[in-house]
Protein backbone atom coordinates (compact mmCIF):
# COMPACT_ATOMS: atom_id res chain seq x y z
CA UNK A 1 0.00 0.00 0.00
CA UNK A 2 2.89 2.63 0.84
CA UNK A 3 4.63 2.16 -2.54
CA UNK A 4 1.03 2.31 -4.20
CA UNK A 5 0.67 5.45 -2.50
CA UNK A 6 4.38 6.98 -3.33
CA UNK A 7 3.88 5.65 -7.06
CA UNK A 8 0.18 7.79 -7.11
CA UNK A 9 1.40 10.65 -5.02
CA UNK A 10 4.87 11.30 -7.19
CA UNK A 11 2.23 10.68 -10.73
CA UNK A 12 0.02 12.92 -10.09
CA UNK A 13 -0.49 15.83 -11.46
CA UNK A 14 -1.51 17.84 -9.22
CA UNK A 15 1.60 17.34 -6.86
CA UNK A 16 3.74 19.74 -9.37
CA UNK A 17 0.60 22.25 -9.93
CA UNK A 18 0.26 22.55 -6.15
CA UNK A 19 3.78 23.23 -6.24
CA UNK A 20 3.93 25.66 -8.75
CA UNK A 21 0.74 27.28 -7.45
CA UNK A 22 2.09 27.52 -3.90
CA UNK A 23 5.67 29.56 -5.54
CA UNK A 24 3.39 31.75 -7.66
CA UNK A 25 1.06 32.81 -4.33
CA UNK A 26 4.86 33.48 -2.71
CA UNK A 27 5.24 35.46 -5.87
CA UNK A 28 2.50 38.11 -5.31
CA UNK A 29 4.65 39.43 -2.15
CA UNK A 30 7.74 39.48 -4.35
CA UNK A 31 5.97 41.63 -6.85
CA UNK A 32 4.63 43.83 -3.88
CA UNK A 33 8.18 44.12 -2.87
CA UNK A 34 10.35 43.88 -6.24
CA UNK A 35 13.70 45.58 -5.73
CA UNK A 36 13.30 45.75 -1.69
CA UNK A 37 14.56 43.84 0.87
CA UNK A 38 15.96 40.69 0.77
CA UNK A 39 14.55 36.63 0.60
CA UNK A 40 14.10 36.50 3.81
CA UNK A 41 11.96 39.39 4.03
CA UNK A 42 10.04 38.45 1.55
CA UNK A 43 9.20 35.37 2.95
CA UNK A 44 9.11 36.67 6.81
CA UNK A 45 6.01 39.40 4.84
CA UNK A 46 4.53 36.59 3.64
CA UNK A 47 4.07 34.27 6.18
CA UNK A 48 3.34 37.14 8.71
CA UNK A 49 0.81 39.57 6.53
CA UNK A 50 0.39 38.26 3.20
CA UNK A 51 -3.48 37.95 2.34
CA UNK A 52 -2.86 34.27 0.04
CA UNK A 53 -1.22 32.70 3.35
CA UNK A 54 -4.25 30.47 4.23
CA UNK A 55 -4.36 30.01 0.43
CA UNK A 56 -1.42 27.35 0.66
CA UNK A 57 -3.08 24.93 3.16
CA UNK A 58 -5.37 24.48 0.21
CA UNK A 59 -2.54 23.61 -2.39
CA UNK A 60 -0.83 21.52 0.08
CA UNK A 61 -3.92 19.47 0.64
CA UNK A 62 -4.74 18.96 -3.50
CA UNK A 63 -2.24 16.34 -4.09
CA UNK A 64 -3.09 13.96 -1.81
CA UNK A 65 -5.79 14.84 1.36
CA UNK A 66 -8.98 13.68 -1.00
CA UNK A 67 -7.17 10.21 -1.64
CA UNK A 68 -10.42 8.83 0.98
CA UNK A 69 -12.89 10.35 -0.64
CA UNK A 70 -12.02 9.23 -4.08
CA UNK A 71 -11.12 5.54 -3.18
CA UNK A 72 -14.87 5.43 -0.82
CA UNK A 73 -16.57 7.11 -3.60
CA UNK A 74 -15.15 4.58 -6.16
CA UNK A 75 -15.20 1.56 -3.79
CA UNK A 76 -11.68 0.57 -3.43
CA UNK A 77 -11.59 1.55 0.22
CA UNK A 78 -12.84 -2.20 1.49
CA UNK A 79 -10.36 -4.15 -1.24
CA UNK A 80 -7.83 -1.99 0.39
CA UNK A 81 -9.02 -3.09 4.07
CA UNK A 82 -9.42 -6.50 3.09
CA UNK A 83 -5.57 -7.04 1.41
CA UNK A 84 -4.31 -5.15 4.37
CA UNK A 85 -6.57 -4.06 7.44
CA UNK A 86 -7.94 -1.34 8.68
CA UNK A 87 -5.30 0.05 11.32
CA UNK A 88 -2.32 -0.02 7.97
CA UNK A 89 -4.93 1.69 5.83
CA UNK A 90 -5.55 4.75 7.90
CA UNK A 91 -2.11 4.67 9.02
CA UNK A 92 -1.15 4.77 5.80
CA UNK A 93 -3.66 7.59 4.51
CA UNK A 94 -2.41 9.92 7.60
CA UNK A 95 1.36 9.40 6.82
CA UNK A 96 0.89 10.13 3.15
CA UNK A 97 -1.18 13.14 3.72
CA UNK A 98 0.83 14.65 6.14
CA UNK A 99 4.30 14.34 3.73
CA UNK A 100 2.60 14.81 0.87
CA UNK A 101 1.68 18.41 2.06
CA UNK A 102 4.65 19.22 3.97
CA UNK A 103 6.50 18.36 0.89
CA UNK A 104 4.85 20.72 -1.61
CA UNK A 105 4.55 23.16 0.80
CA UNK A 106 8.34 22.91 1.41
CA UNK A 107 8.84 22.35 -2.79
CA UNK A 108 6.60 25.87 -3.54
CA UNK A 109 8.25 27.95 -1.11
CA UNK A 110 11.58 27.36 -2.14
CA UNK A 111 10.96 27.34 -5.65
CA UNK A 112 9.91 30.77 -5.06
CA UNK A 113 13.06 31.57 -2.94
CA UNK A 114 15.49 30.41 -5.45
CA UNK A 115 13.81 32.47 -8.12
CA UNK A 116 13.26 35.42 -5.52
CA UNK A 117 17.26 35.02 -4.58
CA UNK A 118 18.02 35.98 -8.66
CA UNK A 119 17.29 39.26 -8.21
CA UNK A 120 17.48 39.73 -4.38
CA UNK A 121 19.90 39.08 -1.92
CA UNK A 122 19.03 35.85 0.59
CA UNK A 123 19.30 37.87 3.64
CA UNK A 124 20.41 41.92 4.59
CA UNK A 125 22.07 41.64 8.09
CA UNK A 126 20.68 44.39 10.42
CA UNK A 127 21.62 45.61 14.07
CA UNK A 128 17.82 44.80 15.67
CA UNK A 129 18.44 42.47 18.13
CA UNK A 130 16.76 39.15 17.77
CA UNK A 131 13.99 38.12 20.21
CA UNK A 132 11.95 35.39 18.20
CA UNK A 133 13.60 31.61 17.92
CA UNK A 134 15.55 31.03 14.92
CA UNK A 135 16.74 34.79 14.30
CA UNK A 136 19.70 34.18 15.74
CA UNK A 137 20.62 32.43 12.81
CA UNK A 138 19.46 34.98 10.26
CA UNK A 139 22.22 37.19 11.87
CA UNK A 140 24.93 35.06 12.20
CA UNK A 141 25.13 33.99 8.77
CA UNK A 142 22.63 30.67 8.40
CA UNK A 143 20.27 32.52 7.03
CA UNK A 144 19.64 29.16 4.92
CA UNK A 145 19.15 27.05 7.75
CA UNK A 146 16.67 30.10 9.15
CA UNK A 147 14.62 29.84 6.25
CA UNK A 148 14.79 25.41 6.48
CA UNK A 149 13.23 26.19 9.74
CA UNK A 150 10.59 28.86 9.69
CA UNK A 151 9.00 26.67 6.68
CA UNK A 152 9.23 23.55 7.64
CA UNK A 153 7.38 24.63 10.90
CA UNK A 154 4.38 26.83 8.13
CA UNK A 155 4.51 23.44 6.09
CA UNK A 156 3.74 21.13 9.21
CA UNK A 157 1.07 23.94 10.23
CA UNK A 158 -0.31 23.46 6.39
CA UNK A 159 -0.41 19.25 6.99
CA UNK A 160 -2.09 19.56 10.36
CA UNK A 161 -4.92 20.77 8.04
CA UNK A 162 -4.71 18.75 5.58
CA UNK A 163 -5.46 16.21 7.85
CA UNK A 164 -8.34 17.31 9.54
CA UNK A 165 -9.14 17.62 6.07
CA UNK A 166 -8.71 13.81 5.36
CA UNK A 167 -10.71 13.40 8.35
CA UNK A 168 -14.06 15.70 7.49
CA UNK A 169 -14.12 13.27 4.58
CA UNK A 170 -14.58 10.81 6.52
CA UNK A 171 -17.72 11.83 7.68
CA UNK A 172 -18.70 13.38 4.30
CA UNK A 173 -17.07 11.46 1.31
CA UNK A 174 -16.52 14.62 -1.04
CA UNK A 175 -12.98 15.44 -2.51
CA UNK A 176 -13.97 19.35 -2.46
CA UNK A 177 -14.97 18.74 1.31
CA UNK A 178 -11.42 17.64 1.92
CA UNK A 179 -9.64 19.88 0.13
CA UNK A 180 -11.56 23.02 1.27
CA UNK A 181 -11.55 21.85 4.73
CA UNK A 182 -7.73 22.94 5.49
CA UNK A 183 -8.55 26.75 4.66
CA UNK A 184 -11.98 27.05 6.90
CA UNK A 185 -10.37 24.97 9.93
CA UNK A 186 -7.33 26.77 9.87
CA UNK A 187 -8.53 30.15 9.94
CA UNK A 188 -11.54 29.24 12.81
CA UNK A 189 -9.03 26.97 15.07
CA UNK A 190 -6.35 29.59 14.67
CA UNK A 191 -8.68 32.33 15.63
CA UNK A 192 -9.88 30.22 19.04
CA UNK A 193 -6.83 29.33 19.90
CA UNK A 194 -5.46 33.20 19.27
CA UNK A 195 -8.41 34.17 21.92
CA UNK A 196 -7.38 32.09 24.30
CA UNK A 197 -4.64 34.75 24.70
CA UNK A 198 -1.79 31.78 25.67
CA UNK A 199 1.52 32.27 23.85
CA UNK A 200 1.96 28.37 24.16
CA UNK A 201 -1.61 27.61 22.21
CA UNK A 202 -1.83 30.63 19.91
CA UNK A 203 -1.47 28.22 16.57
CA UNK A 204 -1.26 31.38 14.38
CA UNK A 205 2.00 32.45 16.32
CA UNK A 206 3.35 29.16 15.92
CA UNK A 207 2.89 28.68 12.56
CA UNK A 208 5.06 32.22 11.68
CA UNK A 209 7.31 30.80 14.75
CA UNK A 210 7.02 34.40 16.16
CA UNK A 211 7.37 32.59 19.91
CA UNK A 212 10.15 34.54 21.84
CA UNK A 213 13.13 32.91 22.04
CA UNK A 214 13.15 33.41 25.64
CA UNK A 215 10.35 30.48 26.06
CA UNK A 216 13.19 28.00 24.88
CA UNK A 217 15.85 29.22 27.02
CA UNK A 218 16.96 30.23 23.44
CA UNK A 219 17.22 27.07 22.01
CA UNK A 220 16.09 26.67 18.32
CA UNK A 221 16.16 23.09 18.52
CA UNK A 222 13.62 23.33 21.33
CA UNK A 223 11.59 25.43 19.43
CA UNK A 224 11.44 23.62 16.35
CA UNK A 225 10.45 20.32 18.42
CA UNK A 226 7.69 22.62 20.28
CA UNK A 227 5.94 24.04 17.36
CA UNK A 228 6.07 21.09 15.02
CA UNK A 229 4.91 18.40 18.07
CA UNK A 230 1.72 20.71 18.74
CA UNK A 231 1.11 20.46 15.04
CA UNK A 232 2.02 16.94 15.02
CA UNK A 233 -0.05 16.50 17.92
CA UNK A 234 -3.49 17.72 16.18
CA UNK A 235 -2.74 15.29 12.83
CA UNK A 236 -2.33 12.56 15.11
CA UNK A 237 -5.57 13.44 17.33
CA UNK A 238 -7.58 13.56 13.80
CA UNK A 239 -5.85 10.63 12.62
CA UNK A 240 -7.41 8.12 15.38
CA UNK A 241 -10.68 9.83 15.20
CA UNK A 242 -10.41 8.92 11.55
CA UNK A 243 -9.26 5.57 12.04
CA UNK A 244 -12.09 5.14 14.14
CA UNK A 245 -14.66 6.85 11.74
CA UNK A 246 -13.34 4.35 8.72
CA UNK A 247 -13.90 1.59 10.71
CA UNK A 248 -17.55 2.55 11.44
CA UNK A 249 -17.89 3.12 8.18
CA UNK A 250 -16.69 -0.20 7.22
CA UNK A 251 -17.86 -2.42 10.00
CA UNK A 252 -21.67 -0.92 9.33
CA UNK A 253 -21.06 -1.88 5.29
CA UNK A 254 -22.56 2.58 4.82
CA UNK A 255 -22.22 3.49 1.51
Amino acid sequence: MFRAYVYKLFRSPLLYVSILGIACLCSTEFLNSFGYGSVVYHIEIFLGLAKYRKAVAVFGALPFTANFADEWTNGVVKECIIRRNIKKYAAANLLFCWFSTMLTVLLGMWLFMCFDSLSAPWNIVDNNPYAFIFEGLKYNGHEHLYLLLITSVFSADCAAWAVTGMLLSAFFPNKYVAICTPFVASYVIERITTALRSPWLDLYNLATSYIPASFFNGSDLLGFLYCVGIFAAIAAVCGIIFYFVVKRKVQNGLT
